[in-house]
């Protein structure tokens, strides 16, 4: 069976139309699949922008509701999120045990920020906030300090 694009004119296959229930005589939609796609693409472009601007005006203009919609979701977030992700990192800690060992040794030859805090006891960011000098200064007393732990190794064997 065929029938006639109301956009591009065509005589085309039954196949080439969307189901529609409300087009009574046919049950197709008026336009074919290609037309309705392009139809589609040019709309989207043609008011995203504008949605965009409405958007944006409204929520400055109602930023009080919009702060507590966002606390609001947000702690339901938190809630479900937090739950979620403790089982999610527990499952994952349990059935890698290897990766989780790798890590931490990747972290301490490499002697990483998180590393040279966990090693100081003190947070990344405080690390983070140390002169680079002093930063430089722990890291390599700590290749000494290894340095002369093998030494000693190496003169018990």
């Amino acid at each position: 069976m065929k029938k006639v694009c109301s956009k591009c004119k065509e005589e085309k296959d039954i196949s080439e139309f969307h189901k529609n229930k409300s087009n009574k005589p046919s049950g197709l939609s008026y336009c074919c699949k290609i037309c309705d796609k392009t139809q589609k693409k040019e709309s989207t472009k043609k008011y995203t922008e504008k949605w965009r601007v409405y958007k944006n005006l409204w929520a400055d203009n109602n930023r009080e509701k919009v702060n507590a919609i966002t606390r609001l979701s947000m702690k339901k977030r938190r809630v479900i999120d937090l739950e979620t992700v403790k089982a999610i990192n527990q499952k994952w800690r349990k059935n890698n045990p290897k990766k989780i060992k790798e890590n931490n040794n990747w972290n301490s030859i490499n002697l990483t920020d998180a590393f040279m805090a966990q090693h100081l006891s003190i947070s990344v960011k405080e690390f983070r906030e140390l002169p680079e000098e002093v930063q430089k200064i722990y890291r390599t007393s700590i290749k000494i300090h290894r340095v002369f732990k093998q030494q000693k190794e190496k003169q018990v064997l």
